[in-house]
């Protein structure tokens, strides 16, 4: 693994390494705070989080009339509901209050896809599990002074019948109780005569993936989506003209910006949309030790923010409109249990705490954040039961900083001298090397395996190879998913791809499904690539799907991002949805492989920092990270316009930065002389300063 400390002389010129121990303390980095250079108002909208409180039924593994699905949503608020008082359990919402969010998403993710809001509202008596509905999350964001944020179910519904069911949500919410307004005179029946006046509405979640498992299995073209999104955002505003409405696009962390998905949604969606929808998990830090993960989370920022300006310009160019982004989940990409549980873990609240510096910086259009997600599940920041917390996990610490110890009007903060710091590449991170960005191009054409067919007579299908390669696939009552690999690839020698570093390959070909007259079914048909060492051992894959879709042949792309280790990958057939059982002919044609570079980055700033000024002016806030993985740096503050009598400092550092234990800050009084002070950031820390006017 490379991890260099590279001290840059930003003043003097001079270039020194530097890779233990605290820099010395010759041309010292500087943090300048200019208290008189106001940047606007803090978005307390981007220290939002999630909630995930509707049916998971046949989302993911459970059948969709099972019994037995977690109740947890829909009766307790995910933890924060108390079904029998009608209120916020005090302790888990006082926990969720010592962040000091400003948003709440609901229903929650991959939950939306089976959310029929109308199962969640009405007398508590016939509403069976659902005591903590559409006006229970209201009363919730009430309580613990949030925006709400409505993710508008994608599936659940016939897709003719889905603008009308969002625009009686928004009535619900917003309109007037009068008889004109129907949803509205059940709200005020139902005890809430006085709109809501919800602002904030998605069109889905990740609708590029499908309803996974839900019956009947649905999965969007983007032409297919963005008719939904404008026919819904079109009767939701009909309802209300005030509400903002966001179109989604494919999530990642690598350069899925500008993926076909995308493209299509900028130009067709966007034009009629108030901002973009975009979610970032990264980088891919399983199966890695506990250094290389930090140095990957801390690589991630620099990288992100490049992401976030790709991101911006093609809105910009596909709808000549410059939309805001609204990034609804974030998180480091991390769903094993070993070695640890990075999700839980101090190097993933030190990495969300420095994205959570790029969405308050006003440059990067960052309309909302929400951090996935705040209590309970497989991600939150603390554990529940019956109202108690019963574990704090060590990301939570960064939020409660966050929250406690910034102020309400951004200021100047910039930093000279800052080291710089190169690490190597991770899954979903591209190497940090030389001076400037380097795009990714392509390296060469890929030869494949031969096609082998042996894998479809196995799985009870039929298929066929012509002289030129193409390939037709016969399906027959087919009613379980398949994923049959015909060909492999290798890994290209150390010459063309560094050693422990990820391979990007682009996958093309033309398709054409055609059903067999009477078959009902709705599958998901297409190609997808798989590490060869299997999806059990690695989860890492693509899909590329929709060829269900195409009568006539059309062309599908996608690009696939391996592990650092990969030594192959696997080209293979896939069926999903396929309840009805499906009968069909695939017919697969022009499949290539080529090779791409990742993107190249320079080293990162080892120092960032944001700043804010309190609401009364009498408090200067500064926020510090340093991201260099063994090394102290000192660095002078200097404040400017702002008369310093005395400060405070809240430092979050653990020298076992794998760990996933609950701490607290150390608080010092550092000694200010001048509006000047000299201060030793730990390595791999986030320090918050308060400093208190004369």
């Amino acid at each position: 693994m490379i991890h260099k400390l590279i001290f840059t002389g930003i003043r003097t010129g001079i270039a020194a390494v530097i890779s233990t121990g605290v820099m010395a303390a010759e041309n010292l980095p500087v943090i300048s705070i200019d208290a008189g250079k106001t940047l606007g108002p803090v978005n307390r909208l981007v220290f939002g989080h999630n909630i995930e409180a509707a049916d998971g039924r046949g989302i993911f593994s459970e059948a969709p009339n099972a019994s037995n699905f977690d109740k947890s949503g829909i009766k307790y608020g995910q933890g924060l509901w108390n079904p029998v008082t009608r209120k916020p359990y005090p302790e888990t919402a006082a926990m969720v209050k010592s962040i000091n969010p400003g948003m709440m998403r609901y229903p929650g993710g991959c939950l939306a896809h089976n959310y029929n809001w109308k199962k969640a509202v009405g007398p508590l008596t016939e509403r069976g599990d659902w005591q903590f509905g559409v006006d229970e999350y209201i009363k919730l964001c009430r309580e613990l002074n949030v925006e709400p944020l409505f993710t508008v179910t994608d599936y659940a519904l016939p897709v003719e019948e889905l603008p009308k069911h969002a625009a009686e949500l928004v009535e619900y919410l917003n309109a007037p109780a009068t008889p004109d307004h129907p949803w509205a005179m059940k709200r005020k029946e139902w005890g809430n005569p006085e709109p809501y006046n919800v602002k904030w509405f998605e069109l889905g979640n990740e609708s590029d993936h499908g309803n996974h498992k839900c019956i009947p299995g649905r999965k969007y073209t983007p032409a297919e989506y963005i008719k939904y999104a404008n026919t819904a955002a079109a009767a939701m505003k009909a309802v209300d003209p005030e509400i903002l409405v966001g179109v989604v696009t494919v999530p990642g962390s690598g350069a899925d910006y500008g993926c076909p998905w995308n493209m299509e949604v900028y130009r067709g969606a966007c034009p009629f949309a108030d901002f973009v929808v975009v979610h970032f998990y990264g980088p891919g830090v399983d199966d890695l030790n506990p250094e290389a993960c930090l140095s990957a989370a801390m690589a991630f920022g620099d990288q992100l923010e490049y992401r976030l300006k790709m991101y911006r310009e093609l809105i910009k160019k596909g709808c000549g409109r410059d939309l805001p982004l609204a990034v609804t989940e974030f998180n480091i990409s991390s769903q094993k249990n070993e070695p640890t549980y990075y999700r839980f873990s101090y190097i993933a609240g030190l990495q969300c705490a420095d994205m959570t510096r790029l969405w308050l910086n006003p440059e990067n259009r960052i309309a909302t954040a929400n951090y996935w997600h705040v209590l309970n599940g497989f991600w939150g920041t603390a554990a529940s039961s019956d109202g108690k917390i019963t574990a704090r996990r060590a990301t939570l610490p960064f939020f409660e900083l966050w929250g406690k110890h910034f102020g309400t009007e951004l200021v100047a903060a910039a930093i000279t001298g800052a080291p710089g710091i190169e690490a190597a590449a991770a899954n979903g991170l591209d190497r940090s090397a030389g001076s400037r960005i380097i795009p990714s191009r392509k390296i060469a054409d890929m030869t494949m395996d031969a096609f082998n067919l042996s894998g479809f007579s196995r799985a009870g299908t039929t298929a066929s190879l012509s002289a030129n390669n193409e390939l037709a696939v016969n399906l027959t009552g087919c009613g379980k998913p398949l994923y049959i690999e015909f060909s492999r690839i290798k890994r290209p020698d150390s010459g063309v791809i560094r050693a422990g570093e990820s391979c990007r390959f682009r996958i093309t070909f033309e398709a054409k499904f055609t059903p067999e007259p009477g078959s009902t079914g709705k599958p998901s048909v297409g190609l997808g690539m798989c590490d060869v060492r299997g999806w059990d051992k690695t989860q890492s894959a693509i899909a590329v799907t929709g060829a269900e879709n195409a009568r006539d042949w059309q062309p599908f792309e996608g690009n696939f991002m391996t592990k650092p280790d990969c030594p192959g990958a696997t080209v293979l057939v896939r069926l999903e949805n396929v309840n009805p059982p499906v009968s069909g002919r695939l017919e697969i044609r022009n499949l290539k492989l080529e090779l791409f570079s990742t993107d190249t980055f320079p080293a990162y700033q080892g120092l960032t920092a944001s700043s804010s000024l309190s609401q009364d002016g009498r408090t200067l806030y500064l926020m510090v990270f340093n991201k260099s993985i063994k090394t102290a740096i000192d660095a002078d503050i200097n404040v400017n316009a702002f008369e310093v009598k005395n400060a405070k400092a809240f430092e979050l550092y653990q020298q076992d930065y794998g760990t996933c234990k609950y701490f607290t800050p150390e608080v010092t009084e550092p000694a200010v002389r001048n509006n000047s002070l000299r201060h030793t950031f730990p390595p791999h820390s986030m320090t918050a300063f308060e400093f208190y006017r004369q």
